[in-house]
């Protein structure tokens, strides 16, 4: 069945169910924005407006009481749209639209209709029709045919039409117009005998014994008629025999069960008249009362609206077919709001329209999953609403639609918000520099004329990856730490979906899917790397809180047990830093500066007294079994102490020291003490050297890991600039570009000579600078350290004569960049040299390793000179030369 509406007429008597069809979208017809409505009553905007209005039509037209412009023949033209109706009755509009009064005022305006509702009706059926008793025209078989539009019912009764609709007295004057009915009320007039024993109910409603609406009330005082009967002609009689009121039948589609007015209950009018549950859906709409006045008041379950317990309007549900559910603001999140006022999605798709704010100031905005639109500060500018899903649409937009304000840069791309989104294919790049390109990729001057062309750009899409071989975690368990472990209990993949706390002791399938007993997927699994397959290892202090270094570089816990010790840096430096879960001690800025390793004090095992167990006899010595003197008594007295037993800690008696080796003069003592002491002395200096060596080699790693990327970058920029066109080059980026690249390479190796130094606390880089220190043979820990040098300086250097040689071609780069490598060269000697002079095995292979790389690197940028100063400053210079590596320090610094 098609959806009703009612049109009103001159009396609540008069109404009639007018059928109402929606035309196709691709219907063709003139629309402007006030008519292009949908199905919902939703505004269409400016893209409706295909073609112009054609308003001479409406030249001639006059305004009748419904708010129409009708012409000589009564056919629908054009509508009011401003002014007020009541003062508008009768008068003409021009081919403008516009509506005068008889003293040429402007009293309103008019806009034609769509040509589908222009009705041009056919008068002539009205011919020799009559006017009944409801005021309807019947031909003489009593169908209905027309209505009266104009002039009193009462005195029109029994008088005829002619083919114009004219109603006529008996006199000839002119009392009354009619109009012709749509088609489809044409007919056969009401029965009203089916009203015939229907009771007045609440509502104004006659219903059956069954409760099935068949009329309705159109005159009476409805409280007054409720419970009483109509007969066959639709009159109400009270009990006395008079008659109170009159009913109506209804339109067959409106008979039936009678309403629910239950569920109006607790609804609220909103704006519109309707109203709407708590759901948000609109079920009702007002039928009495003033809207305006009734905004935000509840209906009960009679459909009545209260304030301050009085009754001050009615309500009715509204058919099934009519109620509208609450719009779905979700799918507006993300849209944004292009320039005709839609809200579109990534595609171009209308979802929504705006419905409040400055359209200009919202332009290129998005709006929340609530419909807000929101500006770059935070605050709401506007709202938004959805579009029937016969308002969305997929437009074919412009390349650039979305990118307002898109500019030229000088390398031919075109950026928006920072993101390439363009290139340029018509014109100079360098002379469109700054230029905006409009929504159609045309690139314009100030003045608006195409200078230039563009075209969109996306980034390359990424091959898809291959689909994951996930067939290893077939029959794998997951367990508590969310993990799918095999039967031996090694890791083969984690859970990346679901509650684990569910999935414990479930298994996956070759697909990674977790099912459970019922087959249901509610788990998703994947797998893990080789690597990880061993599962997390603890980090070596974890568990253990508040772990400090204390002074003798040993590592405690709260309660002051040693659980650690420092391996690489300065004991007296670190004293009550912290150390974290992995054993390393940080300072303020985040910098590792210490690491310390797992360890305990290891029991000290007490030796076994030979005398314990033995007795004291009468002469004061103790034997052993053979009778052997092995002890004797050194303090106390004998008579005390004859017979008694010795124990672990003799009691007083001492250890019998050791006898000295037979035969070993008291010089050849002396000297194997000596060679002893030197000895002990000698090894614990290489274990020092070697924790040095260690603690130098783990700075000069993590500097080289930091360093790599910032060299990458380096020289990566100046490679970029290099291919480039000359005219196309920008110079001025570059050094902006690589100038705090170079810097912070810098500030990374002057951090690190710190470091260095600070790994130094007994002088040894001072002490060896004033003495001839000779080269030691270096140890597979210095020599690791050295190759360590060798790899950072050749980076450097790699970086500084790759970019010195590629900056040629680039006068004004070369100028500004050139001057900055002293900012790497500089702490880099300081690093080679400081090193040098801590680890003597490390000063010999200093020349042999790292001579060829730093004599290109000093003398290509003239820094021979500084490394001479630095040199001798540091007393290094002499000691080279006394290695026999003088030719390497005369080669870099430029001196013999």
């Amino acid at each position: 069945m098609l959806p009703m509406k009612f049109e009103p007429g001159l009396g609540a008597h008069l109404r009639r169910a007018v059928r109402v069809e929606v035309p196709p979208r691709n219907f063709p017809y003139k629309v402007n924005r006030r008519q292009a409505v949908d199905a919902n009553n939703s505004c269409q905007g400016e893209e409706a407006a295909k073609e112009p209005l054609d308003f001479t039509i409406l030249k001639g037209t006059t305004v009748n009481k419904e708010g129409n412009l009708v012409n000589e023949k009564g056919d629908k033209l054009g509508k009011v749209v401003e002014g007020e109706l009541k003062q508008l009755i009768g008068l003409y509009s021009n081919d403008q639209g516009i509506i005068w009064d008889k003293t040429g005022k402007q009293l309103g305006k008019a806009e034609p209709i769509p040509e589908w509702d222009r009705e041009q009706k056919d008068f002539s059926i009205l011919k020799d029709t009559t006017v009944d008793n409801n005021g309807n025209l019947v031909n003489d078989k009593g169908h209905l045919i027309g209505r009266v539009i104009e002039g009193d019912i009462k005195q029109l009764i029994g008088l005829t039409s002619d083919d114009q609709g004219t109603i006529w007295d008996r006199t000839g004057k002119q009392v009354g117009k009619a109009e012709p009915l749509p088609e489809w009320e044409r007919g056969e007039q009401k029965d009203y005998s089916i009203l015939n024993g229907t009771t007045v109910d609440k509502n104004g409603n006659l219903v059956n014994e069954k409760g099935h609406l068949f009329g309705k009330i159109i005159e009476g005082e409805i409280k007054q008629l409720i419970g009483l009967t109509s007969d066959d002609q639709g009159t109400i009689w009270d009990r006395t025999g008079k008659a109170v009121g009159k009913a109506e039948p209804l339109p067959e589609w409106e008979r039936g069960e009678e309403k629910d007015f239950s569920i109006l209950k607790g609804a609220v009018v909103y704006k519109e008249g309707g109203l709407v549950n708590d759901k948000g859906d609109t079920i009702g709409k007002v039928t009495e009362g003033e809207i305006r006045q009734l905004i935000g008041l509840k209906s009960d379950e009679n459909g009545k609206i209260w304030r301050d317990s009085k009754v001050v309007g009615q309500a009715e549900p509204l058919p099934e077919w009519d109620r509208v559910p609450k719009k779905d603001y979700s799918i507006l999140k993300g849209t944004k709001v292009n320039k005709v006022g839609k809200l579109v999605g990534s595609n171009g798709t209308v979802l929504g329209k705006v419905v409040e704010g400055d359209l200009k100031e919202l332009l290129g905005k998005r709006s929340d999953e609530n419909g807000d639109i929101w500006n770059d500060f935070g605050e709401v500018i506007g709202k938004g609403e959805p579009v029937s899903v016969a308002e969305r649409e997929e437009k074919s937009s412009a390349p650039f639609e979305h990118f307002p304000g898109a500019t030229v840069e000088s390398d031919g791309r075109v950026m928006y918000q920072g993101e390439q989104v363009g290139e340029v294919i018509e014109g100079n790049p360098k002379e469109l520099k700054g230029s905006q390109v409009d929504e159609d990729g045309d690139i314009l001057d100030r003045r608006g004329n195409t200078i230039g062309k563009a075209k969109r750009w996306e980034a390359p899409e990424e091959e898809p990856e291959k689909p994951i071989d996930n067939s290893a975690l077939a029959g794998k368990r997951v367990n508590k730490a969310g993990n799918l472990v095999s039967e031996s209990g090694e890791i083969y993949g984690r859970v990346i979906e679901g509650d684990v706390k569910k999935l414990v002791g479930r298994m996956s399938d070759r697909e990674g899917n977790i099912r459970s007993e019922s087959g249901d997927i509610i788990g998703k699994a994947e797998l893990v790397s080789e690597g990880e397959r061993g599962g997390k290892k603890d980090s070596p202090f974890a568990g253990l809180k508040n772990c400090i270094v204390s002074k003798d570089g040993k590592v405690v816990n709260q309660a002051g047990e040693t659980v650690g010790r420092l391996v690489i840096g300065d004991a007296k430096a670190l004293v009550g830093r912290a150390v974290d879960d992995d054993g390393e001690i940080v300072d303020s800025n985040g910098n590792v500066i210490g690491k310390a390793e797992r360890w305990e004090e290891p029991e000290k095992e007490q030796k076994h007294n030979p005398l314990a167990g033995r007795r004291v006899n009468r002469e004061g010595n103790v034997v052993d079994a053979d009778g052997n003197i092995i002890g004797k008594l050194t303090s106390g007295e004998l008579l005390d102490c004859a017979g008694k037993e010795v124990d672990e800690d003799g009691d007083d008696i001492p250890k019998e020291e050791e006898p000295e080796p037979e035969g070993e003069t008291e010089e050849e003592r002396i000297k194997r003490e000596q060679a002893e002491a030197d000895e002990k002395k000698q090894a614990e200096e290489a274990e020092k050297n070697k924790k040095l060596a260690q603690s130098l080699a783990y700075q000069i790693e993590q500097t080289l890991e930091r360093l790599r990327p910032i060299c990458k970058s380096i020289k990566d920029k100046i490679s970029a600039a290099e291919v480039q066109k000359p005219e196309d080059r920008d110079e001025e980026e570059l050094v902006r570009q690589v100038k705090p690249l170079i810097e912070e390479g810098g500030k990374i190796l002057t951090e690190t000579n710190g470091i260095i130094r600070g790994l130094d606390p007994d002088g040894r880089i001072s002490r060896n600078a004033k003495q001839k220190t000779a080269a030691g043979e270096a140890t597979p820990e210095e020599a690791h350290l050295a190759n360590l040098l060798k790899e950072l300086s050749t980076e450097i250097q790699t970086t500084i004569e790759e970019g010195k040689r590629k900056l040629e071609g680039m006068p004004h780069a070369k100028k500004e960049i050139n001057p900055l490598w002293a900012l790497l060269a500089e702490p880099l000697f300081q690093i080679v040299a400081a090193v040098g002079l801590l680890l003597s095995g490390v000063l010999g292979l200093v020349g042999k390793l790292l001579g060829p790389i730093l004599s290109p690197l000093l003398n290509g940028f003239g820094l021979g000179g500084l490394l001479d100063g630095l040199l001798g400053g540091l007393g290094l210079k002499k000691i080279l030369s006394g290695l026999g590596l003088g030719v390497v320090v005369g080669t870099v610094t430029g001196k013999k």
